[in-house]
């Protein structure tokens, strides 16, 4: 083959490998991703804040701002694809000011790199959006691509406007096709906040009064996560288009407890308290989110990402959380 063909001598392996660009290349997600990215064989531009690169022969690349303004060119040349992490997260969003940064970072910043990867000839855009642009909690049925959405906060709210532009965006550059992923709670080596906290209760043995919950929520591990977005860009037939994700069977509070201590070797320690005095209980303590991430269900169908990618999680439940407590001993 000549020219800038793959089997041109010129031309290294490595030198022909897609380029990927990762934004948040440094966070719990993004570290994991860049990994998985270079054994599945794609050249990597880690983007983080600092420049650093996050893995071994892997390019680092200053990140260009927030801005929405930020001149993105010169991280998208040569790239193949993008997949964008970066955002901003887990902050208080009820002052003005924060509600208007999450729209500067989240919405305007996200839109203005998605224009100039398609002015760069980029041929592959993943956005990585959140189940919470859909709902917080699901009823009878599975959150799917085609429920309405309805967010109940503003990271959520922030997330569907993103996705809204990027939709807008596929159909004045179908050049480029743009993927949405929608992943429910991710959890993995180095995941803080609700999972470890969890996590650390049920370590250190204490009654949890939560044996009476009878709910369904879908999580992804990470490594699953990131299998998801490397099928992404190898299945370069499956158009634009927005996908939920998840481990697949969704479970309960109680029998997520009850793996976890199975994975730390524990034994766990659940009571039956009725929900209704739970919610009594909460709400005297000013509990109550907390209660309902507990209580409620979030429970996310991942049959159309399946089926369109020709896709299983290579993990289950167990193996994850057995690799995300093993991390933590």
């Amino acid at each position: 083959m000549n020219g800038t063909g793959i089997d041109d001598p010129a031309i290294s392996p490595v030198e022909a490998a897609p380029l990927v660009v990762v934004t948040g290349a440094n966070g719990f997600i993004g570290r994991h991703l860049v990994q998985a990215l270079f054994r599945a064989g794609f050249r990597v531009r880690a983007v983080t804040r600092s420049g650093t690169a996050v893995a071994t022969a892997v390019e680092g690349a200053p990140h260009p701002g927030v801005s929405a303004n930020a001149d993105w060119q010169p991280v998208l040349a040569g790239a193949d694809a993008v997949v964008h992490l970066a955002g901003l997260a887990h902050m208080a969003l009820g002052d003005r000011t924060m509600r208007q940064r999450l729209r500067r970072v989240n919405v305007l910043s996200t839109h203005r790199l998605a224009q100039a990867a398609a002015q760069a000839g980029v041929s592959t855009f993943v956005f990585m959006s959140s189940i919470k642009a859909v709902a917080d909690h699901s009823g009878p049925a599975p959150l799917t691509e085609t429920t309405p959405p309805l967010p109940e906060d503003c990271y959520g709210l922030a997330k569907l406007a993103t996705e809204r532009r990027l939709q807008r965006l596929a159909t004045t550059a179908p050049a480029m096709r743009i993927l949405t992923l929608r992943p429910p709670l991710v959890y993995g080596p180095g995941a803080t906040a609700n999972f470890a906290a969890l996590a650390r209760l049920v370590r250190r043995g204490l009654p949890l009064p939560l044996g009476a919950v009878r709910n369904r929520r879908s999580l992804i591990y990470v490594g699953n996560l990131a299998a998801a977005v490397v099928r992404c860009l190898q299945r370069r037939d499956v158009p634009s288009g927005t996908f939920h994700l998840s481990d697949g069977p969704p479970v309960s509070t109680p029998e997520l407890v009850r793996a976890i201590a199975m994975a730390q070797g524990r034994p766990a320690r659940l009571v039956n308290i009725p929900p209704k005095w739970l919610s009594i209980a909460a709400d005297a303590f000013g509990r109550r989110a907390q209660l309902a991430r507990l209580q409620g269900s979030l429970e996310v169908s991942n049959r159309r990402f399946c089926r369109s990618f020709d896709w299983e999680p290579p993990f289950t439940l167990q193996q994850g959380l057995q690799a995300t407590l093993q991390a933590q001993v």
